[in-house]
């Protein structure tokens, strides 16, 4: 049940940093969990957090990009034709001239 209750309510979780610490918080008080088990939790949150913070930015970053697509508003700018890199060939055939140092 606890997971249920973890799922429910972090739909409506805001998308801001240790945001999930007030869910988390509220469901281990609804179960009856000491507060000391939320210091357990909040020493690895920190890392989790970065992970959920990134997650949230590139998921808005994809919808803004789906959306505007979709509306046709997206100027999409293609890369100019670039010449693949070669080495330097001298054009009659002979060999370059060595420079003395």
């Amino acid at each position: 049940t606890m997971l249920l209750v973890l799922m429910v309510t972090s739909k409506g979780i805001a998308g801001v940093p240790r945001a999930s610490l007030v869910v988390i918080s509220a469901t281990l008080a609804f179960f009856d969990i000491p507060e000391a088990g939320l210091l357990l939790i909040l020493a690895v949150d920190h890392f989790l957090d970065m992970g959920r913070s990134a997650t949230n930015v590139v998921g808005n970053a994809v919808a803004s990009v789906v959306v505007a697509k979709w509306e046709g508003s997206l100027d999409i700018i293609e890369p100019p034709e670039i010449e693949p890199p070669h080495a330097p060939s001298s054009t009659d055939g002979t060999q370059a001239p060595k420079i003395e140092a």
